[in-house]
């Protein structure tokens, strides 16, 4: 026997919200159903009943126009709004983007440079060829399965935090392209980054190894990182690159420790969710209300102007006008019932 702890358990919020978000549509047809057998049943005790069909034909064509046009013309106007806040919003994704760039561009710099201990970048880039910062943070992940090589990297007592950092400014290059401007170029470049690329840098906290190695345990790899072996000419181009990210933040910052810890704060802390933030602005999709309205235009044309027209011109059967009435009024039904909630959905954020 059922324990009605059990039975209350299952009933949780989530049904009781799905059950009452399927209210409206449910009684619209079951409306829609009983408007439909009573016409048709009327119809077969009174033939004169088709004249009575056929003379509300206009009316319905009538009622139903008047109100599609209405749902288009706002249909028009809110895609068109849609669009322009869209076309505002991409100076400031071209702006956040370029700032990724020159983050990224101090990372190729260190990535090339000899700031590594002696052996890491052969390691990482011989022995764990192909191997990525992505995989070794699965090992962490609630649920994940972890891969042999991550095993092994792991327990390799030569990957410790060092080498784990270089494989970690790697995740930001990309390999297969042969030349990326947005490296190589001292011009901006309008190229912009996949959002599903930005979510996964920050679900798997790319960058944060530049605040983690060089200035929360410094101390413990301070001894590891040759900043006085870093070419001159790269030194100037990392600083160059931090001007160009935030010049009142870096201006009197030299290139050192301090100054990739702040660059990689700024990188997980505002660039990366900035641009993931607009990303999802300027990529979204239609808002549902639009979709909603869509469809709900466009059942009003195909059955109470469509059907009707050429149910009028073909004579084809009185049992069509007795579908396109109970349609279209169970969808004006629907559509009072619904519309209320669906609109209260929408403004919340």
């Amino acid at each position: 026997m059922i324990k009605i702890s059990n039975l209350k358990r299952w009933f949780n919020r989530k049904t009781r919200k799905q059950l009452v978000n399927s209210i409206p549509l449910t009684l619209s047809m079951c409306l829609g159903i009983f408007l439909i057998w009573t016409m048709v049943c009327k119809l077969s005790d009174n033939r004169e009943y088709v004249t009575i069909l056929s003379e509300n034909r206009v009316d319905v064509m009538t009622i139903s126009g008047f109100v599609a046009g209405l749902i288009i013309a706002y249909l028009t106007a809110k895609v068109l709004q849609i669009r322009q806040e869209k076309t505002t919003r991409l100076p400031e994704l071209m702006d956040v983007s370029q700032k990724l760039h020159n983050c990224r561009r101090v990372m190729d710099k260190l990535i090339h440079s000899n700031i590594w201990p002696d052996g890491v970048r052969h390691i990482v880039d011989t022995e764990y060829k192909g191997f990525t910062y992505f995989e070794l943070r699965q090992t962490v992940f609630v649920g994940s399965i972890t891969t042999e090589r991550a095993r092994a990297f792991i327990e390799d007592k030569r990957c410790g935090g060092p080498a784990k950092l270089y494989l970690e400014l790697k995740s930001f290059m990309f390999g297969h392209i042969p030349f990326d401007q947005t490296l190589y170029t001292e011009f901006n470049v309008p190229k912009r980054y996949h959002p599903n690329l930005v979510e996964k840098w920050i679900d798997y906290g790319c960058g944060n190894g530049l605040w983690t190695y060089f200035e929360h345990k410094y101390a413990v790899y301070k001894d590891s990182f040759n900043f006085h072996d870093v070419y001159s000419g790269d030194v100037e181009a990392i600083e160059e690159a931090c001007l160009r990210i935030d010049k009142e933040r870096y201006t009197d910052i030299k290139f050192g420790a301090d100054l990739l810890a702040k660059m990689g704060v700024q990188l997980t802390g505002d660039i990366l969710p900035e641009l993931f933030r607009i990303q999802r602005i300027v990529h979204s999709d239609l808002p549902r209300i639009i979709k909603y309205l869509f469809v709900i235009a466009g059942l009003l044309i195909v059955f109470g102007i469509a059907l009707p027209i050429l149910n009028n011109i073909y004579s084809l059967s009185p049992y069509l006008d007795i579908i396109s009435i109970g349609i279209i009024i169970s969808i004006s039904f629907y559509l009072v019932l619904s519309f209320y909630g669906f609109m209260k959905k929408e403004v919340q954020v």
